[in-house]
């Protein structure tokens, strides 16, 4: 098995669906967690001066979906057919547009604007959410977002879904709490022994 040593901040981020696809694979990865006055020293040495980045048998990558579709491969999590790999890529794109949305909420400072971005990321909740009840609904092979076993796209669901309430409110996460299908689904890929086990052990960071 390959040698994982991923590098980011001391966050769930766009680091966290790496950590638990990872995890979920049962691949012992070394998970080195940084300060900001760290990353400020090291920023210059990364290859385009940005985290996560990865060590995989001692050859740096770099770009967060990059490397996890790198994971996806390595350990079947990506869909067996061209379709079905397809429909795990439109999800782990929505996850990139949903985290650069709530990084937006949960950085700004002013209590008016972050009151406005706020409500604009619960109308924004709103898409994925339809998305993900009908890959499920459709979806007769097992229960999973895509085809009949668990894929990257299940764990950027959980990632995108799991701490929606607790970090931003009852009104920002409307629109999933109201989904009763995708709560139990979430529910569901937290009780994975591996999921589980990493959430229970993994460090209590925000966002």
């Amino acid at each position: 098995m390959s040698k994982y040593s991923l590098t980011y901040f001391d966050i769930q981020g766009r680091a966290e669906p790496i950590r638990i696809a990872l995890a979920y694979a049962g691949n012992d990865f070394e998970d080195k967690r940084i300060s900001f006055e760290e990353w400020g020293k090291m920023k210059a040495d990364t290859p385009q001066g940005s985290l996560p980045v990865c060590s995989i048998d001692g050859e740096v990558f770099w770009q967060s979906t990059a490397i996890l579709r790198n994971i996806a491969r390595e350990f079947d999590l990506y869909g067996k057919t061209n379709k079905e790999m397809t429909t795990v890529d439109i999800v782990i794109s929505n996850f990139e547009e949903f985290f650069d949305k709530s990084a937006q909420v949960f950085m700004q400072h002013d209590p008016e604007k972050k009151e406005e971005l706020s409500k604009e990321f619960g109308e924004k909740v709103v898409q994925p959410v339809k998305l993900f009840n009908k890959l499920l609904t459709e979806n007769k092979n097992g229960g999973w977002l895509v085809g009949p076993q668990l894929t990257v796209a299940d764990i950027v669901c959980f990632c995108m879904f799991r701490d929606l309430k607790d970090m931003f409110g009852e009104e920002v996460a409307k629109a999933y709490l109201d989904d009763k299908t995708l709560v139990a689904h979430i529910a569901k890929i937290e009780a994975e022994p591996a999921i589980k086990k990493w959430v229970e052990k993994r460090p209590k960071a925000i966002f």
